[in-house]
């Protein structure tokens, strides 16, 4: 079979053939297999191979991009919502904080925005420079109740750490001599299916400012009490690549 150039067949716009033709001449090679002599679906093969160089020469000859998505996935895994630990550090030793850490059934990873302002004093569009960082605003934790509302217990004392009940006194944040104070931290993890930490943050400076009301009724014959808890913090840091050592706080 002869190779032709397109301009010897006369396709042009108004055919069936031509509409293919002109198609491919946007992007074709100077000659192509051809026959186009006859109907117009020898144009329409011709047009899907060169589609598929294309493609090839876009991507390569080795696998496409979804068999590397799931080879992606297979490798890296996927995170699931439910896999997840809570550490919560108040200041100073707190004995059953353990019991807290592990009835914690919802939380969210916070999040960051960097603040901006427009750089209006060039010409042209105007752009968006950084003038600052936000961090997210309050973390809130979910927790099941105890019978003995012990949870509950343990937030209101920690809350009594920033002010007198009796007094109505507030109190330094970290202490009238720099020890003490109500100041503490919490660490979020995300797990893998084997529990092991895959990722962690940790929110400096925190404190429960939000302690939830409670809501008893006497219809709700099968439903848990919860404790929901929104600690304020300053800042987070994320933990180093390849795990920590989650008992020595001493890497910040």
């Amino acid at each position: 079979m002869a190779f032709k150039p397109f301009a010897d067949e006369g396709l042009g716009y108004g055919t069936g053939k031509g509409r293919y033709a002109s198609d491919m001449a946007r992007n074709r090679p100077s000659y192509v297999e051809s026959d186009l002599s006859g109907d117009a679906g020898v144009a329409e093969n011709i047009y899907q191979q060169q589609q598929a160089r294309a493609a090839e020469k876009r991507w390569g000859t080795g696998p496409s991009p979804m068999q590397k998505l799931f080879a992606a996935i297979n490798q890296d895994g996927v995170q699931h919502s439910n896999k997840f630990e809570v550490r919560v550090w108040p200041p100073g030793f707190a004995p059953g904080v353990e019991e807290i850490d592990l009835r914690c059934e919802s939380v969210t990873m916070p999040g960051r925005t960097l603040n901006s302002i427009t750089d209006s004093n060039i010409f042209g569009p105007t752009r968006e420079l950084v003038d600052g960082v936000t961090y997210a605003e309050d973390v809130t934790c979910s927790f099941v109740a105890d019978a003995k509302f012990g949870i509950r217990r343990f937030f209101e004392s920690w809350q009594e750490l920033a002010f007198d009940p009796n007094t109505w006194e507030v109190k330094y944040a970290n202490g009238p001599d720099g020890k003490g104070g109500y100041l503490g931290h919490v660490e979020i993890f995300t797990l893998s299916q084997s529990g092991d930490r895959m990722y962690g943050v940790t929110l400096k400076e925190a404190f429960p400012k939000t302690l939830s009301a409670n809501e008893l009724n006497m219809t709700s014959i099968n439903e848990l009490q919860r404790i929901s808890v929104g600690f304020s913090f300053r800042y987070w840091l994320t933990y180093p690549a390849g795990g920590v050592d989650l008992d020595n706080d001493a890497q910040f």
